[in-house]
């Protein structure tokens, strides 16, 4: 959509009309054939467009900052775009440097133009002042249209053609644009990504995919002869995983151009198609050269196929059913020099952990490696059965079994009986190491050695109001009871293990008549 058109007047006195934002080609074109300088300078003859801008109608104007006010001007909504012709034509604004800036400070200006509710106008003028944001809560206050009220009768109004406007000053002023390079801004649409070049401290943005006078324009503005005197990075991606992994490969080691090309690919591809994409560009192969500086002479070449590829080779070989669990600890190129370069990656799903090499330039599987993470429950009760030598003639009823964690250990946690004793066991899950055991004999064992010190002879009428086994890592583990029958009440702790008695005591109970 047409935002600005002008007649210009080029360096040799010829003159075109020019809607903008028009394509950095058709920039191009205009300075090639118009004989517009390295600067691409142009004389503003007639301004058809709109009127809030009257003021640079007269000027002389760089025409790339033209086309990227009017970029940033195609994407206002009607208040926007009201903001700024009001403060434009009321100031009568001719630095495009000035313009520029403007549409990134629109928080500085709140227009009004309808002063019948108070409600709203408050809205908007605390929308503008809180950086564009509004909850319903803050929308609805009553407070707002007290705010509304107060403005319109600050007198700090100022009519004109676009509606009341008023100058924050609460809001800070921010200068955005230098007046050299562009700041970033993303207004080609959902196939745009956004790549940052830097030369000199300076940086400016390209968006793929682009032309290639879009890239040429950049280096002219950062004054660099070549891409190869640039640092170039991502900005921002439009590709998911694992597309991005690859994108970001082909920018970083193939460069900006061949990123672009595959960025045009990508833009004509349906958004149902786009993962036989995917596939395609992940089976391109990476170059990776070494070439002398002085000679021209090609030291070293490879050429390997993405580590997305390889890594996916290594998956489906393992069989993994639940990939989103898969953690990787290791996934590397290896190479050196040596005559194999091979990617290596190790990797678990909780229970098992592989190892592969995979060769770099083929694709194939050199190595793997599959061990579990944990050792089976089975070996783990053998280890708990063999430390309390339980040999196979005794049968041992296992009531718990099963892997957990102690402290972030993990371990297998194993409880059996047999004829005589009850066993706790805490096996390490990695080493078979014995972390904690116990043996115990039978509560039924520890409450008659009790009784029977105690001296009860009415067994039928003895009263049981605690029993219980007492551990929780302590020295020497014990069985509590207390009990009584009636005239007597006893307190016993019973050796867990040996089933010695540890202490007792007795008392008269108070009986009512």
């Amino acid at each position: 959509m047409t935002q600005i058109k002008a007649t210009l007047l080029t360096g040799g006195n010829h003159i075109e009309t020019v809607s903008f934002p028009c394509s950095d080609d058709e920039i191009m074109r205009l300075t090639e054939q118009n004989e517009i300088g390295h600067k691409a300078t142009v004389f503003i003859n007639n301004l058809i467009g709109p009127k809030g801008l009257k003021s640079i109608e007269g000027t002389y104007a760089n025409i790339h900052e033209l086309n990227y006010l009017a970029k940033r001007m195609d994407s206002f909504d009607g208040t926007e775009m009201g903001k700024l012709l009001a403060a434009a034509s009321r100031f009568d604004t001719r630095d495009l440097k000035q313009l520029i800036n403007y549409t990134f400070n629109l928080g500085r200006i709140t227009l009004i133009q309808n002063i019948s509710d108070m409600q709203t106008v408050g809205v908007e003028h605390y929308m503008d002042i809180h950086g564009g944001c509004c909850s319903n809560e803050e929308y609805r206050d009553p407070k707002r249209a007290e705010e509304g009220r107060a403005l319109l009768n600050s007198k700090r109004g100022i009519w004109t053609d676009y509606g009341l406007m008023f100058i924050n000053d609460e809001v800070p002023w921010e200068e955005v644009y230098n007046g050299i390079t562009f700041p970033e801004y993303l207004c080609g649409g959902p196939e745009e990504s956004s790549v940052a070049i830097c030369h000199g401290g300076r940086t400016e943005f390209v968006y793929p995919p682009c032309e290639q006078s879009s890239i040429e324009f950049a280096l002219e503005r950062l004054g660099a002869d070549s891409l190869d005197d640039c640092h170039i990075q991502m900005s921002c991606s439009r590709f998911g995983k694992p597309l991005s992994e690859v994108m970001d490969y082909i920018l970083n080691d193939e460069g900006l151009e061949a990123f672009n090309e595959v960025c045009h690919a990508a833009a004509k591809i349906p958004d149902r198609d786009l993962d036989k994409f995917t596939a395609a560009v992940l089976y391109h192969r990476a170059l990776r050269y070494k070439v002398d500086a002085k000679t021209g002479e090609i030291i070293y070449n490879r050429r390997y196929i993405y580590m997305e590829i390889a890594r996916e080779t290594a998956l489906k070989d393992s069989g993994c059913s639940e990939v989103g669990k898969v953690v990787f600890t290791a996934e590397e190129l290896v190479d050196g020099g040596i005559k194999t370069p091979y990617y290596q990656f190790i990797f678990n799903d909780g229970r098992t952990q592989w190892t592969y090499r995979i060769d770099a330039v083929l694709g194939g599987i050199l190595s793997k490696n599959e061990e579990p993470l944990f050792i089976p429950l089975q070996k783990a009760k053998e280890i708990a059965l063999a430390d309390a030598e339980i040999s196979g003639l005794e049968k041992a009823v296992f009531t718990k079994e099963e892997l957990s964690r102690n402290q972030g250990r993990p371990c297998g946690v194993l409880e059996f009986y047999t004829a005589k004793y009850q066993y706790s066991y805490k096996v390490d899950a990695k080493t078979g190491e014995i972390i904690y055991n116990r043996r115990y004999i039978y509560m039924e064992i520890a409450r008659e050695t009790a009784l029977k010190d105690s001296g009860c002879s009415d067994v039928g009428k003895v009263v049981f109001t605690a029993e219980e086994l007492v551990d929780g890592g302590i020295k020497t583990p014990y069985y509590q009871f207390i009990f009584n029958d009636g005239r007597t009440q006893w307190t016993y702790r019973i050796d867990a293990i040996s089933g010695t008695i540890l202490d007792k005591a007795q008392k008269l109970m108070v009986c009512r008549t």
